[in-house]
């Protein structure tokens, strides 16, 4: 899928992007986060679809970051829309494999995802145990996989997009 791949290599890119705190110490009730506008991934979707409606083509970005075409794609426009994909992404270099992550890049990366995981179960959803540091790092530095998603139950059947929007909103991918 376009937008999954497109957020893949953004999603590497920024993985030493360090996540803020997701809650009032007060209160202890998690609160909004910038808006994905301020996120890495957010703005390489934004890089993309700036580029892609400046091919013509109407482009909707999620705010977790994917972008799509507004309304689908033509089959007879397919082939033309996956080249001015392969070339946006050229232009920003999404098309290359990002560098692997130094140790540094990789144990900031878990900080943020753990902290966002904790913003996510503050907002009511069952997060995964994520795995120790040490795997979660040595998997990011040999392959960019942290093996672990705070997302992940975030997806559930019958969750309307509204509802998950409103979490990448409230709880912004590191």
């Amino acid at each position: 899928m376009i937008t999954k791949r497109a957020v893949a290599v953004v999603t590497v890119a920024a993985l030493a992007v360090a996540v803020t705190a997701c809650s009032d110490k007060q209160t202890g009730q998690a609160t909004p986060q910038p808006t994905p506008a301020k996120n890495s991934i957010y703005a390489g979707a934004e890089k993309m679809a700036s580029c892609m409606r400046g091919l013509g083509w109407q482009i909707t970005i999620d705010p977790d970051g994917g972008w799509e075409p507004t309304g689908g794609i033509p089959i007879a426009q397919e082939d033309q829309f996956n080249r001015d994909t392969d070339s946006c992404k050229a232009k920003f270099d999404f098309d290359k494999t990002p560098p692997p992550l130094t140790q540094a890049q990789a144990e900031a990366h878990y900080d943020a995802l753990v902290a966002t995981g904790e913003c996510v179960k503050k907002l009511g959803y069952d997060v995964p145990k994520p795995p120790t540091k040490q795997k979660s790092v040595e998997s990011m530095i040999s392959n960019g996989n942290p093996l672990w998603d705070p997302y992940e139950n975030v997806f559930s059947p019958g969750r309307s997009k509204a509802e998950i929007d409103k979490v990448f909103i409230t709880c912004p991918q590191p």
